[in-house]
């Protein structure tokens, strides 16, 4: 077995799909313990988790992408986001949520997902 995809398997969900229940406050205090930062919506109970990443170079930016894909395909719940070379900007809010984008344990989830795979890229443990 590839050895990355031993370190995959440890972002991949068991279950197939979380309810979009909201976030609770310790959850997203963590979450900004780990340097996402919430972003006020327009409307009152809107919010988004943000974090901006820089990498070495492009490659490992793309390596980082491949990794966050795999775990969003497995909670069924995708980021908003952007690569530009080395650089990459991501957004993370539940549009059906009881207040439509606003903060739910899906973005928890693939918050601490996403930070699992920004550890594996920059450990240099991806191809």
């Amino acid at each position: 077995m590839h050895r990355l995809a031993t370190k995959l398997g440890s972002l991949r969900m068991v279950s197939s799909r979380a309810s979009p229940v909201k976030a609770t406050r310790e959850a997203i205090d963590a979450a900004v313990a780990r340097g996402w930062t919430v972003v006020a919506g327009k409307e009152m109970g809107q919010a988004r988790l943000h974090k901006e990443l820089a990498f070495k170079g492009f490659k490992q930016a793309w390596a980082f992408m491949n990794l966050v894909a795999i775990a969003a395909t497995d909670l069924k719940h995708h980021p908003e986001w952007s690569n530009v070379y080395s650089k990459v900007s991501i957004n993370l809010t539940t549009h059906v949520a009881e207040v439509p984008n606003s903060l739910t344990v899906l973005d928890i989830q693939l918050a601490e997902r996403i930070d699992q795979a920004e550890q594996i890229t920059r450990s240099g443990d991806h191809p």
